[in-house]
Formats: structure tokens, sequence, C-alpha cells
């Protein structure tokens, strides 16, 4: 039988190791993950964390392209979490014929031991975290959140801890640094929240493949709606506003009759041309260089209809008889399925208005620039610009009767 003496070191001993011991999650990490679990981005909780590996041009295996998570696997396909935290799938298979967009396959690696890893690198300088290590947009601070948070999900409270202890001690490089972790999260998050919204909204490749139908308007609803939630962040006021708009035109789409082109051919040239402005809300473009402009007479997302065939394209062969509505459509705030930016690496989206896919329309039909000029990632023009516009679009009609 153990002396009372004996019995109080065993205690104390017992103690020590407890305290030891790390923590295995505090409440502000805890709150935190749980927070994050109600922003909709994909759950890691049984994901493949891997190495995506490409073909060539002659299909051969290269070097692995970049480390992300496998979501979801098929025979011929896989689904993976991409630089937006996007699930995207994409063909599986063991040549590739457009190297560019096609992910040959993949190699299972060990999450915990990249996270090791990771957090050794975080630790060896503080101050200068390494370049983002799986293709995110992610600054560093908010990537190894990201990782703790998808620690936490996979069952490692302990490095889950260690990661968000981690990345609270990387500078906040902002211009105008949060106030906290939870606020510079909220920031950093909901942009990608939005990033994701304009994604979806025009096709753009990293979310929907060509030659694909365009997500419904009310998944593009539920997306900026998602991204508005947040009081923290400077996108909100521009996510609620686009919500709006998206909720007042489901409205009206369930109120129009659409009607089929035959009978549309068999109309006035007017009623076509309304149909036709009506219909530029659906207009997809696609942005071939960077930087750049959306050009809304190539289509990449118009499964169903022939090449050179779109709203817009109507309104150009229709030509002159639909100035004058198009005139009076400059003015028509409503998105379209059309996304313009500068660069793909940094967060610059808008989509067009039916206003600037008249004003668009208008050019080609007077062959003249009357393009609005927008500030980057601003669905708004600038003071004085629609009148700017408007009156070139008068003066040369007026001329050209």
């Amino acid at each position: 039988m153990k002396s009372p003496f004996v019995f109080l070191l065993s205690l104390l001993g017992a103690s020590i190791c407890a305290m030891a011991a790390p923590a295995p999650l505090s409440s502000e990490a805890r709150t935190s993950f749980e927070w994050f679990d109600t922003l909709g981005f994909p759950d890691l909780k049984n994901a493949v964390w891997a190495e995506i590996r490409r073909a060539n041009a002659e299909g051969a295996v290269t070097t692995p392209s970049r480390l992300t998570f496998v979501l979801q696997q098929r025979d011929e396909t896989l689904t993976i979490l991409d630089a937006y935290l996007c699930p995207v799938e994409r063909p599986r298979r063991e040549t590739a014929t457009s190297p560019r967009y096609d992910e040959l396959n993949f190699v299972a690696c060990p999450f915990d031991q990249f996270c090791r890893s990771y957090l050794s690198s975080l630790a060896s300088a503080p101050q200068s975290p390494p370049k983002i290590r799986f293709g995110t947009e992610l600054t560093p601070k908010s990537e190894a959140f990201y990782l703790a948070h998808a620690c936490w999900r996979r069952g490692d409270a302990v490095m889950a801890q260690s990661l968000y202890a981690a990345a609270g001690l990387i500078r906040d490089n902002r211009a105008q640094p949060a106030k906290s972790m939870r606020e510079y999260l909220e920031r950093e998050f909901v942009e990608l929240a939005m990033w994701q919204a304009f994604l979806l909204a025009g096709g753009i490749d990293e979310y929907v493949p060509s030659r694909t139908a365009l997500p419904s308007r009310q998944e593009v609803l539920a997306a900026f709606q998602r991204a508005s939630q947040f009081p923290n962040s400077p996108h909100a006021p521009r996510a609620a506003k686009l919500a709006t708009l998206l909720k007042e035109m489901i409205a009206e789409d369930a109120t129009h009759d659409f009607v089929k082109d035959d009978v549309l051919a068999t109309k006035s040239v007017e009623d076509q041309v309304q149909e036709y402005i009506f219909r530029l809300r659906n207009q997809n473009g696609y942005q071939i260089v960077q930087p750049g402009t959306c050009d809304i007479f190539i289509g990449k997302n118009w499964p169903s209809l022939k090449p050179n065939d779109s709203p817009a394209d109507r309104l150009v062969k229709i030509g002159r008889p639909a100035v004058p509505m198009l005139i009076e459509a400059l003015a028509d705030k409503r998105p379209t399925r059309s996304v313009n930016f500068s660069r793909t690496s940094w967060f610059s989206h808008r989509m067009l208005t039916v206003g600037d896919c008249a004003a668009i329309i208008l050019s080609k039909i007077a062959g003249q620039n009357f393009r609005f000029h927008h500030p980057d990632h601003l669905e708004e023009l600038p003071p004085g610009e629609y009148d700017r516009v408007r009156h070139a679009v008068q003066s040369w009609w007026e001329k050209s009767q």
C-alpha cells in the first residue's frame, strides 16, 4: 500500500503532466471553427489531401501541379477544391486532351505530416510566412486558419489549436488592420464567397466547365445572400444590393411570357427587340485575355444555341430598328451573366448590367465605342458616366437619320 507521501507525489506528477499536455481546443478557436461551419464552404472531414497531377501536351504524366483536397472520386471524374475554395469537377483520365484544365489524377498524401511541416515553417519565420502552399487565394494568416479548421473537422484538436494559435501570430498587412481575428476572417472569407458568387454567375472556367448550362439565378442569389450576411466585410453592402436585384429578376422571370424563337420570328420588330432586351439578363459573354474586357459576343455556356445566336447577336442583326429601345435600356442596372475582371489573380470581378450590354450592342451597330467606363469590381457607374454615354449615342443617332 502506498504511503500518503508517495500518493501525494503521484497526484502532483499527474497534475504536472496534465499541465504540460496541450489544451485540446480553446473556446475562441472552437467558436471560430463553429462560425466558419456556417459559411457553406466544402466540408473537408473526409476529403483526401493529395498531389494533383496533370498530363503534358503529349499525354505524359508531369510533376504535381499542386496540393489540394479531393472531395469526391468517381470512375471518370474528380471533384477537387479549387483556388476559390469551390468544389470543381474535372476529368479523371490517363491522358489529357486539354492539359490546362483537365486534371489527370492524384496521389494521396498524409495531411498530418503536411500540417506538421507547415507549422514548423511558420514557427521558423513567424513574420515572413511561407507562400501559399495549395493554390488558394487566401492570405497566409487565413490559410493557417483554414488548415486549422480542416484539422478540427478531421478530429485532430491538438494540431487545430496549434495552427489556430500560429495564425493569430501572423501579422495583418492590410491597409486597415482588423480589430480581431474574427473580423479579419470575415473580411477574407466573405471576399472568397463573393468571388465564388461571380464565378457561379458568369460560368467562368474555374467553376463551371465550358458548354454546360449556367447555374440557375436562384443559385446565384443564394451565393450573394451568403456573402451579404457578415457586417465586418466591406463586400456585404454590395452583395446585399446584388441579391435584391436578383430577387426582383427572379420574380420578373416568373411572370414573364417567354416566347419561343419560331413564334417570336412572326411578331413585329418592336416585339422582337423588346423580348431580346429582356433576354439580355441571360447574356453570357467570355473574357479571353487579362487584363481585358468581357466580350458578350463570345458565349461558352449556351449549349442550346447556335454560334452567334445570343440575344445580343439577334439585336445586332436587327440593327437600326433596335436603336431607340436600346438607348432606353442604357439605364437598366439589372445584372447579366457576363462577368468582367482585371485578372483572376485578385478579386476585381463585376457583372455587366443590361445597360452595359446595350451600350456594347449600340457600339457594334454604330461602329463607334459607346462603352461605359467602370471602376474595377463595381457595377455602379461613376458620376456623369451615364449622361456621357447617353449623350454620345443620342448625338450619333440624330446625325445618322
